[in-house]
């Protein structure tokens, strides 16, 4: 099963054609996947607002103005993501995915953001992450869409 985000114009008669179609990642075979790809839309069209606090920003955060201005006044500790293990990302990650399953997806509402992971999750010393070459770590980011 598979399923599409379309983002249209708001003025459909005068812009009939100005539409985007997004895959919606991952299994799509629950409707949660595809609430939690449109609140990762929406989040992104918010250019007045830091990226996401997630593994796949972590090498980009400091180069984006406003999130690199949120972090220092947030408290972020630097290269947060990467003292997790994948493994332990995966488990977050499951985790999140179980309580958006449970959340109310109605009338447009959207989750609260997580604006400190570091008080919520902190990384397992006995599953360290593990040393890859850079060719690794570009295949896995390219190919299975692993985070660094």
């Amino acid at each position: 099963m598979k399923a599409f985000i379309e983002i249209r114009h708001k003025d459909l008669e005068r812009y009939p054609n100005a539409k985007l179609t997004i895959n919606a990642s991952g299994d799509t075979s629950k409707p949660v996947r595809c609430f939690l790809e449109w609140e990762s839309i929406v989040r992104h069209m918010e250019q007045d607002k830091p990226l996401p606090d997630t593994p796949e920003y972590e090498l980009y955060r400091e180069l984006d103005p406003i999130t690199k201005s949120f972090d220092e006044s947030n408290g972020r500790p630097k290269g947060f993501w990467t003292q997790f293990s994948l493994e332990q990302q995966r488990e977050i990650e499951e985790q999140i995915f179980q309580e958006a399953l449970k959340f109310d997806w109605s009338e447009g509402k959207v989750q609260p953001e997580i604006t400190k992971p570091w008080e919520v999750w902190t990384p397992d010393p006995k599953r360290p992450p593990k040393p890859r070459g850079m060719f690794t770590m570009i295949m896995l980011q390219l190919v299975l869409c692993y985070p660094e």
